[in-house]
């Protein structure tokens, strides 16, 4: 769900208004990651300390403590080399504004292994914060085109943001400074967060009636009239699940179609709608085949788990 966070630290005068979604700029099979945050740091009080310890920024690892409030651009950065982002920079282009953040205001880096299939994957991971003045990120919130550029000593990236992700922006922009601006904004994300709520409570429900359903007919006469009866029963069980699943499918894609811009966004969410369903299909089906002790059962879930992700494959190819 993408809200925005507040957080007050009294003892230190520092509230943080924090979007609680992370922006994918780049996510690879060659174990490269790039992830945005953003973020406001507003300072409520000044530091009367005579001296305050800081690092060289010429250090790897360092951080500059804030002598004003300022939007905060978090990059966490996953790659089997050294970007050094330390010595390189973070730009936008809004429109025809370019907007230099320089180098970065703080950086963290360290040698990691990623978990999963190639658990000796050794990488590199670094972590920066760049700081942006409220009147730039208005522009960025005005603009019709967002793309940025991120390098490094060794290397850089460059993409076009999404029209969900530069919402984001927008909603912090409203959370954080006018609240009279970028209201439709707000209001979709609003109304998204109340469908994914929706959603998962029907499918809580609907599980948890399926179980019970299950435990009663199990104790029955109805188990003595075989496996046939029971899939009879359980198809209208399992038309309601579909529906609900159904329906807040088409509520995410209308939402979709409606905010993003082009038919590659719409695609992309459309093919992890597909595989996901496939996933959640499949394990109704493993349910229903461990109930009733055959494992043919299991045949249609499998159906929709390929359908699912090869659905998924053909949108992957929507330019």
């Amino acid at each position: 769900m993408s809200t925005v966070l507040k957080k007050e630290d009294k003892f230190n005068g520092k509230t943080f208004y924090q979007v609680d979604e992370k922006l994918v700029l780049a996510n690879g099979f060659d174990q490269t990651e790039i992830f945005m945050k953003i973020e406001y740091l507003e300072l409520l009080k000044s530091n009367n300390a005579v001296s305050s310890k800081q690092t060289e920024v010429t250090d790897e690892n360092y951080s500059i403590e804030p002598v004003a409030s300022a939007v905060r651009i978090l990059i966490e950065l996953q790659c089997q080399d050294w970007w050094f982002l330390n010595r390189g920079s973070l730009v936008f282009l809004a429109d025809n504004n370019i907007i230099d953040l320089g180098s970065p205001a703080g950086r963290n880096s360290w040698v990691g292994k990623v978990e999963g299939v190639n658990k000796n994957t050794v990488v590199c991971n670094e972590h920066c914060v760049y700081l942006m003045s409220k009147e730039d990120l208005k522009k960025i919130c005005d603009a019709q085109k967002i793309e940025l550029q991120l390098s490094g000593a060794k290397w850089k990236t460059e993409s076009e943001l999404s029209q969900m992700n530069a919402d984001l922006f927008r909603l912090l922009y409203n959370n954080a400074f006018d609240n009279s601006l970028y209201n439709e904004v707000v209001s979709g994300f609003n109304e998204l967060n109340t469908i994914q709520k929706n959603f998962k409570k029907r499918l809580i429900i609907v599980f948890a009636a399926l179980l019970v359903i299950s435990f009663i007919l199990i104790g029955t006469k109805a188990v003595s009239e075989g496996t046939g009866f029971m899939l009879d029963f359980f198809t209208p069980l399992l038309g309601v699940l579909a529906f609900f699943i159904g329906k807040d499918m088409i509520n995410n894609l209308y939402y979709l179609k409606h905010r993003a811009k082009t038919r590659k966004e719409i695609a992309d969410i459309k093919g992890q709608i597909s595989w996901k369903t496939g996933w959640g299909v499949l394990g109704v089906f493993i349910l229903l085949a461990i109930l009733f002790g055959s494992g043919y059962v299991v045949i249609p879930g499998i159906i929709a788990l390929v359908g699912g992700y090869v659905y998924s494959f053909m949108n992957m190819n929507v330019k």
